[in-house]
């Protein structure tokens, strides 16, 4: 990493430090519905708000998978959609966990992610589980949730909000992402940041030239 004065990071979850494959959900759900249900619909916003809504808490789990059910034409067990909806996280490799933590005896870190409590449960239990660090509540400084601050990237209140409660000076605070739009509106603010390839991140974006 060779931004300047750097010293805060704000991660991001999916495609960063857990391994992200969204398309794994859709097969499941096409599987589980015998019917095709393409991903085009996760970002289609305006048809399928309930996938926006539950990233910013205005529905609940039930509410969310009541939803889920409204696209099939046959009655689905929650756990079956709980366990399509997790399908799409994947690993945490340990190389990389390993970058990260110590990144987080360098810089003060923090996680903004666009998620949902579903996601949320299995993500800190599987982090337990699969890392020697315990709890990402104890690797990271704070956790934003989309669905708990009620806000999401790439709208820019969302990184406002990490930078006022985690005062972070937005010129010593580097993003690391998957989404360019995300990058793009952290930029509007004056906050660094730093491309990551989904699934990809590199230890010399995170480490080398700070050693």
């Amino acid at each position: 990493m060779n931004h300047n004065n750097i010293e805060n990071i704000i991660f991001d979850l999916g495609g960063v430090i857990i391994n992200l494959n969204i398309e794994n959900t859709f097969k499941k759900f096409s599987e589980i519905f015998k019917k095709e249900l393409k991903i085009d619909i996760f970002n289609d916003h305006k048809k399928y708000s309930f996938f926006r809504d539950y990233e910013v808490g205005r529905i609940n789990d039930h509410e969310f998978r009541t939803s889920i059910k409204g696209l099939a034409d046959l009655p689905i067990e929650d756990q079956l959609i709980d366990d399509a909806w997790i399908a799409m996280l994947q690993d945490i490799p340990k190389d990389r966990i390993s970058w990260i933590y110590e990144s987080t005896k360098r810089y003060n870190c923090v996680v903004l992610s666009n998620t949902n409590s579903i996601h949320v449960k299995y993500f800190e239990n599987f982090f337990n589980k699969v890392t020697p660090y315990g709890y990402p509540k104890d690797v990271f400084q704070k956790l934003y949730y989309s669905h708990e601050i009620g806000e999401r990237k790439p709208d820019n209140v969302a990184f406002e909000h990490v930078l006022h409660y985690s005062g972070f000076n937005p010129e010593k605070t580097v993003l690391f992402d998957d989404l360019k739009e995300n990058l793009a509106s952290a930029k509007k603010l004056g906050i660094q940041t730093e491309y990551v390839e989904r699934n990809q991140l590199r230890r010399d974006q995170l480490l080398d030239g700070n050693k």
